[in-house]
């Protein structure tokens, strides 16, 4: 019966449950007050879909907006820390480094993706409350610490977490901030607490944390190797350091192919913060091709791309600084690499590239360096001349949010700000993938 039809598609609506059932009982054929009532229904259907979908976007508009909240005061707050960083040179990058050897740590001990991001925040804001350290900390000296400066040495884990504890986004990550200085046998501090009360983030970040230490040239110590590291290291397992947080940091060496925790200083690029089969596979290249990496720097891109296109491409390593070109050329000797063409230019005004077709462009981390200000614009107006028709331009960038070690002057470009800038120089853009957290590559082809 139409009525009985009506009641059981009535209820199913107001359960949430909705079809388009209702809109056979609008014909003709359905008698009245059946007809009428259901097209009220359907009318009504329609408008709470609407509003929910609209409820919908509005709750993703809201999510959108509160990421950038947080977005922006880690921003914040990471700037600080970089800038305190920037006070030592001894220690600059320092937090990045922790924060990337500790999210490997998280992930060879099996925690989720969640729990792995608050271990990487907590590294890159672990020692926020050096911030009130005085110069004299932060410059070469021999001498023993006095007393009072000690006093203050040990309490920045407790500056930095009443510096963070408002940020109620940060989560376990403020504890990890106030612990990373804590030991399984409770000689850390500032609160000396044993294994059983500190958390797994924080004996985490404190293996990371050492062994960026060892590994860096200090003014009290030449940087150790690697292996030196690790046995140190493991000597001091269960009771300076967590030893299952040892043995899986352990681990990560062993199977860290690309040498991406290379000592500071060893040529370290954001080519090592990747995973090199995805970012290749985005590219999407061919045997074959032409390629220029340009600000091609520290040489990791170039040489990945000598070997992907194969002795049929061709990579031009192009570079403002004689430095980079002597890199680059150091390493196409060391690895035989004839494939390669470095090239040194002022990006800004010429690319001296005069191949009869270059099929892709790579900018890898160089939009935030080049100066003067109007260098971007000069490079991809370069990169749009060198381009054949579909040529394509490939950016490895990191956001403003998050900027690695470098000048504390340095341009930092939000994916959307490239974007923008990148299309109105002669390119439609095509997608932007996030490769690590705050390092994205965003895809444009040559327009026209």
């Amino acid at each position: 019966m139409p009525e009985q039809q009506l009641l059981e598609i009535i209820q199913d609506i107001a359960a949430g449950k909705y079809s388009n059932d209702i809109m056979a009982l609008t014909g003709e054929d359905t008698p009245e007050p059946v007809r009428t009532i259901a097209e009220a229904m359907g009318m009504m259907m329609v408008k709470v879909e609407a509003r929910e979908y609209r409820l919908e976007m509005m709750i993703d508009e809201l999510k959108d907006l509160n990421r950038q909240i947080k977005n922006n005061t880690i921003a914040t707050v990471s700037t600080m820390a970089n800038a305190l960083a920037a006070r030592d040179t001894y220690t600059e990058g320092h937090a990045e480094r922790v924060a990337d050897y500790g999210g490997k740590i998280a992930e060879v001990m099996g925690l989720d993706d969640e729990a792995v991001e608050y271990v990487r925040l907590g590294g890159l804001l672990h020692d926020i409350g050096k911030i009130g350290f005085p110069d004299e900390l932060f410059t070469p000296h021999q001498k023993k610490n006095p007393p009072g400066m000690v006093k203050k040495i040990v309490s920045h884990p407790t500056v930095g977490a009443t510096i963070l504890k408002n940020l109620d986004f940060l989560g376990p990550a403020l504890e990890y901030v106030h612990c990373h200085h804590e030991r399984p046998d409770g000689k850390g501090y500032p609160r000396h607490l044993t294994v059983d009360d500190i958390p797994l983030g924080a004996r985490i970040l404190a293996v990371a944390d050492a062994f960026d230490a060892i590994t860096t040239d200090r003014p009290y110590q030449k940087g150790r190797s690697v292996d030196e590291a690790l046995e140190i290291l493991r000597e001091g397992a269960g009771q300076a350091w967590d030893q299952p947080c040892v043995e899986a940091f352990a681990k990560v060496l062993e199977t860290e192919k690309s040498n991406s925790l290379k000592p500071p200083g060893s040529g370290k690029s954001s080519f090592d913060l990747i995973d090199a089969e995805r970012f290749f596979h985005l590219l999407a290249l061919q045997k074959g091709s032409v390629v220029a990496d340009l600000a091609c720097g520290h040489g990791a891109y170039t040489v990945a791309l000598s070997r992907l296109v194969g002795d049929k491409g061709h990579v031009f390593g192009v570079d403002l600084w004689q430095n980079g070109i002597i890199l680059v050329d150091h390493l196409i000797q060391r690895d035989g690499l004839a494939n390669v063409t470095t090239l040194r230019a002022d990006i800004c005004k010429n690319i001296p590239i005069e191949s009869k077709r270059v099929d892709l462009c790579l900018m890898a981390t160089a939009l935030h360096d080049l100066t003067p200000p109007d260098a971007a614009v000069g490079a991809l107006r370069e990169c749009a001349r060198i381009l054949r028709k579909k040529g394509r331009l490939a950016i490895v960038e990191f956001q403003k949010i998050d900027p690695p070690p470098g000048p504390p002057t340095a341009i930092r470009l939000s994916p959307e700000q490239v974007r923008k800038q990148v299309e109105s120089h002669g390119f439609k853009w095509r997608r932007t993938e996030l490769l690590e957290p705050y390092l994205y590559l965003s895809l444009f082809v040559k327009s026209g």
